[in-house]
This record gives C-alpha cells, sequence and structure tokens, in this order.
C-alpha cells in the first residue's frame, strides 16, 4: 500500500522570513527542554558507529529534541542486538541498522523513513517539518538507495585497505569495551568477510561508486538552482524549499564518507555523530576527488548543512565501567593470550595424540572431546538468549525464509553492489511527485 500523499499537500504552507527562523530555533528549544527531562523515559538506538543512515536517525532525532541511548556494536556483531527485534521465525530476521525504540515502547526497525515520519507525525505543531513539502520523501529515498551504498563503498574502500585506518576508524569507534576487544581479535576474519560482502578491492567498482557520487551531485545542484527563486535574496535555499527538510539531512549524512570532515581538520565537523579519516590520511587521488566534490555547489550545501544545522547530540551511552559492561576478559591483550592459549593446547594436545597412538586414533579422540564440550555448552546455555541467538543465525544462514512484502524505501540498505540494474534505471528516472502523477493517470 503506497503513502497517501494527500494530507500533506493540504498542510499550511510557510516561506523562510526571520520570524519563522526563530520559531524554528524555539520550537527546537522546547524540545531539548522535554528531552533533558529525568522523569521522562528514553529511546534506544540501535547502530553501527560509521553507518551514514544511523548518523541521519541521529541528527534528526537530535534536531526534535528526542533524547536517547545509543548502543553501537561493530558491523557483524551488530545481529547479536538486531536479533532482538526480529520477528518470529520463519519470518525474516532484523539485520539491518538503525533500529529506534520510542521511550514508550514503540519500534521502528525497517528503514530510516519509518523513524523520520515518527518524528514528523509529533511535530505538525511547529516549523520543524521533515516532509513539507512531500517531494522530500521522494528525495530522501533516492538518496538512501542510490548516494548512501556509494559513500559507503568509498569509505569502506579506504579503510579496509589500511590497518592503522580501520583500527581507529572501525574498532575504536565502538563504545563498549567486550565488544572493542572482541571485534579487534576477530578482525582478520571479520575484514576478509566485509571486502567480500561489500566487494571492496576492485577499481572498477570504486569508479563505478564516485561516478555515482557525481550523478547525484549533479541533481542536487540542479534542485538548488530551481529552489533558489523561493528564498529571499541573500539566503541559500534547501534541497525542497526554503526550509531544512529530511532530504537535507538525509544527503549532508551520506556525503560524511564522501567529503571525509575530521573535527581535528574542519571546524564544521565536531558536532557530528560519526568520525571519518581527513583528508590528510587519504590516498592522493581520492583527496584530491574529495576536495573537489567539497568545492561543488551540492558539497557546499552539505557543508552548509553541518555547520549551521547540525546541533548539539541529546544521545547518552551506557556506562563503560558497569561490572556487566566491564567483564574481566574486555581487554584485547589478554582476550588473544586467552583464544591462542586454548588453541596451543588443543594443537599440542592433538600432536601427542598422534604421535603416542596415531592419526586416526588422535583424530577420533579430539572429535569426542570436540562433540562432548558442544554437548555441555548446549546444556548450560540452554533457555538463555544464546541459544537463541545462534537459532537465528543458523537460520539467516541456512534456513529457508518466508516471503514477506518489503517496503521499498528498505532498497535503500541494500548493498550497493547488489542493486539490480533496472531498480537503479528506476530510481535515477525519478522526479518529485512523480509516483502521485502515475497514480493519477492510472485513475484516469
Amino acid at each position: 500500500m503506497g503513502i497517501n500523499y494527500d494530507k500533506w499537500d493540504n498542510l499550511e504552507e510557510y516561506s523562510s522570513s526571520d520570524e519563522d527562523d526563530r520559531e524554528s530555533v524555539a520550537a527546537a528549544l522546547r524540545f531539548k527542554t522535554l528531552a533533558t527531562d529525568e522523569t521522562k523515559p528514553k529511546g534506544l538506538l540501535i547502530t553501527v558507529p560509521w553507518d551514514t543512515y544511523c548518523e541521519a536517525v541521529r541528527w534528526a532525532l537530535d534536531r526534535h529534541g528526542v533524547s536517547y541511548v545509543e548502543d553501537n556494536y561493530p558491523w557483524g556483531g551488530h545481529v547479536w542486538a538486531t536479533f532482538g527485534f526480529s520477528q518470529p521465525m520463519p519470518k525474516d530476521q532484523q539485520v539491518n541498522v538503525p533500529i529506534f525504540r520510542s521511550g514508550k515502547g514503540e519500534i521502528f526497525r525497517r528503514s530510516p523513513v519509518d523513524i523520520f515520519t515518527w518524528l514528523f507525525a509529533h511535530s505538525l505543531s511547529t516549523t520543524l517539518r521533515l516532509y513539507t513539502p512531500p517531494d522530500a520523501l521522494d528525495f530522501q529515498t533516492m538518496y538512501d538507495t542510490l548516494l548512501a551504498p556509494a559513500a559507503r563503498h568509498i569509505f569502506l574502500h579506504v579503510v579496509l585497505n589500511d590497518h592503522r585506518l580501520a583500527r581507529k576508524y572501525l574498532i575504536e569507534t565502538v563504545h563498549l569495551k567486550p565488544w572493542r576487544a572482541a571485534y579487534a581479535v576477530a578482525w582478520p576474519i571479520f575484514r576478509l568477510v566485509m571486502k567480500s560482502w561489500f566487494r571492496i578491492g576492485s577499481q572498477r567498482e570504486l569508479l563505478n561508486a564516485l561516478n555515482e557520487v557525481s550523478q547525484v551531485f549533479s541533481k542536487v545542484e540542479e534542485m538548488l538552482e530551481k529552489q533558489r527563486a523561493s528564498v529571499p535574496r541573500g539566503k541559500e535555499p534547501y534541497i525542497c524549499g526554503p526550509k531544512l527538510t529530511a532530504a537535507d539531512i538525509s544527503f549532508a549524512s551520506h556525503c560524511i564518507p564522501i567529503l571525509f570532515p575530521n573535527p581535528q581538520k574542519d571546524t564544521y565537523a565536531t558536532r557530528l555523530g560519526m568520525s571519518v579519516p581527513s583528508l590528510d590520511e587519504l590516498p592522493k587521488s581520492l583527496a584530491e576527488k574529495a576536495r573537489e566534490l567539497r568545492e561543488t555547489r551540492a558539497g557546499r550545501h552539505a557543508i552548509r548543512m553541518w555547520r549551521k544545522e547540525r546541533g548539539d547530540s541529546l544521545r547518552t551511552w551506557r556506562t563503560r565501567y558497569g561490572k556487566e559492561n566491564n567483564p574481566w576478559w574486555a581487554d584485547e591483550a589478554r582476550l588473544s593470550s586467552i583464544i591462542w592459549g586454548i588453541v596451543t593446547i588443543v594443537i599440542g594436545l592433538m600432536v601427542a595424540l598422534v604421535k603416542e597412538y596415531g592419526f586416526w586414533f588422535g583424530t577420533l579422540v579430539m572429535m569426542g572431546v570436540t562433540a562432548v564440550a558442544a554437548c555441555t555448552l548446549t546444556i548450560m546455555k540452554k533457555g538463555t538468549v544464546w541459544e537463541t541467538r545462534v537459532k537465528q543465525m543458523w537460520f539467516v544462514c541456512f534456513s529457508h525464509h518466508e516471503n514477506t512484502s518489503e517496503p521499498a524505501m528498505d532498497k535503500g540498505m541494500k548493498n550497493y553492489a547488489r542493486i539490480p540494474n533496472n531498480t537503479l534505471r528506476e530510481v535515477k528516472a525519478w522526479t518529485p511527485s512523480r509516483e502521485r502523477e502515475q497514480k493519477k493517470e492510472r485513475a484516469m
């Protein structure tokens, strides 16, 4: 069922003015006052630190004064949290972020658009209107579908091919020590998985991503030029008119791994909720391309959004020092020593058994010990969250999934390299309100 735009089309229109700007600021301050009320329950946001969809949602929540606790997880390990918001098997299990649970317990897990729509529905009495005009949804969906995967590919191409950058921007950005330590120890495996999953390594794929960025930037520049007439002289337009909308937030968020703003080098990057390398840390050719994109009108628009519209963050974190979040093994060196110690003991026992009793006998003994250990662990963890997560992971990897309808905006969450060509052509051909025009034509 498509979204009914008629109600949104009838919303009161407004234009940019100093009085309107003051009203927006006042509305944001009222929201912030409510957000700092400790008696009100906070929301919960599940994220991956470097994901631009998550940054767009952070930005929208902060702008609307919604206080929340952020739980960030390393990519791959994030499914431990997302599985907890899944529907019962055999329905598809939840593997995408962000996921937001409001203070009242409402859960939004399909796509960032769900969260933006919830914020929009709760702010109709103010000028903080993410989807006024409704064209903002069309543009947001286009940026989520085309720009975000291309930006992700560029970012991962940089950090996955540099161990120092990978540690700094993929591992050390994880908040809780247990996850950070486990991810650091298992990083060689996760690195190979990520390069395969996101198809990182091919220069051709990188060039395709950069070409996609250039095309989207050209469309943004066309829209900014078109909107210039809607704003007073001396003011800069937004993508959908004289006011910030979901389209601007989405575009500026997805531009972070393209323009590479860094707080140590760029003052306008201090309020961003995700970290990326500075231009000095990039390969020379990519740094030159980023500088070139910064000088375009679309690039300057993204920078203006970071500087002018990205306010203070209202997020909080779970404490790192609580007993439940700081177990004795949550140290990279200690965990690595434990794992390698176990591996050394197992290999030593195997060698001793083979030397004493022969290869086949030693192999059978080790298989028996492994089976006993697995059975013991299964009995110990029966009925716990560990058992549930293992079953969910097995289901995701090997079982038949029940076909469920997927909303159109969820396509933006898929891997850039795996979007069918016909879908890309359809999205590229989108124009504002085209969907509504097609519906009217079919009705006639």
